[in-house]
């Protein structure tokens, strides 16, 4: 009874139900699990199919959704949706009617990649590719015979300009040469140290 009252006022006195997903993330292809719970026995639907939430994914249609009494709790009534697309949903208690702002909940449904979660080679997928790009497909075991079939490389001659030696070029040593008496004659006519 001290639970049940202390639900009650901790939701606020005006809510008559709650409505929960069993996760807040989902991968495609997981069940999701709606489940409300009235709170007040008043709100509680004549018929066990009287429940109905409304599912609405992001950008896309809603659909409704029909909850059904579980047989051992009858404020509990649940549904479960086999498999939904990617994307991000929102659900509501769209009857009984529950008042201007009726309980909600959302979560999202993601998409995994077929490397994470199949963790083995393709071998026959990877054949067909080695066959169509011209190459050969290696085991693991077979891996120590790569470095003798590799086909021998053909070389590349790389051109490059011959360096410039500034140091040693006649230019260089003027121009510097040139700097050097400039900066002196500066000094001395300004005399400065």
């Amino acid at each position: 009874m001290i639970r049940y009252l202390s639900r009650s006022k901790l939701l606020g006195r005006d809510r008559a139900a709650e409505l929960i997903a069993d996760r807040q993330s989902y991968r495609v292809g997981e069940p999701v699990l709606l489940r409300v719970r009235y709170l007040d026995d008043r709100a509680i639907p004549a018929d066990s199919q009287g429940t109905v939430v409304t599912l609405d994914r992001a950008g896309h249609d809603r659909r409704e959704l029909s909850l059904s009494a579980l047989a051992d709790t009858p404020t509990v009534f649940e549904t479960q949706i086999p498999a939904l697309p990617e994307g991000t949903y929102q659900a509501w208690i769209s009857s009984p009617s529950l008042g201007a702002r009726p309980p909600t909940v959302g979560f999202r449904v993601e998409s995994t990649a077929r490397e994470a979660r199949v963790l083995q080679a393709d071998y026959p997928e990877l054949s067909q590719l080695a066959k169509l790009t011209g190459g050969k497909l290696y085991s693991l075991a077979d891996a120590a015979k790569l470095p003798s079939e590799l086909p021998p490389g053909t070389a590349v001659p790389l051109e490059t300009d011959e360096p410039i030696r500034l140091w040693n070029h006649w230019l260089g040593l003027t121009l510097f040469m040139t700097f050097l008496s400039l900066e002196w004659l500066l000094r001395k006519r300004w005399q400065l140290p």
